[in-house]
């Protein structure tokens, strides 16, 4: 198997535990447990999201490696460039799906037992949401950098700069 793909698995076994946590955390109305899951889907649900996709839309990946606790895949560059612009801005927009779709899960499936963990991820979810907006809407109208963070380096905002290049 090849790095990309243990690193896919990877992804996999630790969306999967954090699946469990939040059925053995719902299930005995842990708060604990929930909160786990969320900040495990919110990190592994964003890559998965965007390589599948990816993935469909022919851009293949190279590597992986860790930063922090975050993943990091890399595309084979050549396949990325191959594809059209809106196949990028898909791409892009792809990746800021997963992780507010992660905070919208744990809320949905935890609001009846356990509210406190529902409202955690309900403010993570719209943290996620507003950030990945803002990104997106500054490489909009051309803003590239926030301090020394370059907008691309963020989804929403590869994505908006894509779209501010096809216009």
């Amino acid at each position: 198997m090849s790095p990309v793909g243990r690193s896919v698995a990877l992804e996999i076994g630790a969306t999967a535990v954090g699946g469990l946590l939040l059925w053995l955390g719902v299930a005995m109305r842990s708060v604990t447990a929930p909160v786990v899951a969320l900040i495990v889907w919110v990190t592994t649900l964003e890559p998965l999201c965007k390589m599948a996709v990816g993935s469909g839309l022919g851009i293949r990946y190279d590597y992986a490696y860790l930063r922090g606790i975050e993943p990091r895949f890399k595309m084979c560059y050549g396949t990325y460039l191959a594809a059209s612009r809106p196949a990028r801005i898909v791409l892009h927009l792809s990746g800021c799906v997963g992780s507010p779709l992660a905070a919208w899960l744990v809320a949905r499936l935890t609001a009846a037992r356990i509210p406190l963990a529902a409202t955690i991820a309900t403010v993570v979810f719209d943290v996620i949401v507003a950030v990945n907006a803002g990104l997106f809407l500054a490489a909009v109208v051309g803003i590239r950098r926030l301090g020394s963070f370059p907008l691309a380096a963020s989804s929403g905002g590869a994505a908006g700069s894509e779209l501010r290049q096809a216009s």
